[in-house]
């Protein structure tokens, strides 16, 4: 274990966002980062963007470097579905109105997500109206 890890604290993040994942880390890990192959650095979000095949070789990279990584590129369509099932109709656009303005992309959040709400949502007005 590096000096480094073993006196601070530190947390590592990866996020889905389309086709690539966002890495969040300490600056220490931005050399191993710069080793692989396909990478950009993203100065508007301070992260860096890798293509989400190289998802498992920087987890690795944020495991050496962190004492607690926090992965968030997890499929978010089964909690997206579990919610719609339990929300009961009178309910549905005033969660579904909240539910946007947190995983909007222009509020931060990401696009693949809101596409999968707005899906599941489309298909629960569906099945309401039919």
């Amino acid at each position: 274990m590096s000096y480094y890890r073993r006196h601070t604290r530190t947390r590592g993040m990866l996020l889905a966002d389309g086709t690539n994942i966002l890495v969040f880390g300490p600056f220490e890990a931005k050399d191993d980062l710069k080793a692989l192959p396909v990478r950009r650095w993203d100065a508007v979000r301070r992260c860096w963007v890798v293509p989400a095949p190289l998802h498992r070789a920087a987890r690795q990279i944020l495991e050496r470097w962190c004492t607690a990584v926090d992965d968030r590129t997890e499929d978010v369509s089964s909690w997206v579905v579990d919610l719609f099932a339990v929300i009961p109709d009178e309910h549905l656009d005033r969660i579904y109105r909240a539910l946007s303005v947190a995983v909007h992309p222009d509020h931060g959040g990401s696009t693949r997500l809101m596409s999968e709400v707005n899906r599941v949502h489309d298909a629960r007005l569906a099945v309401r109206k039919s």
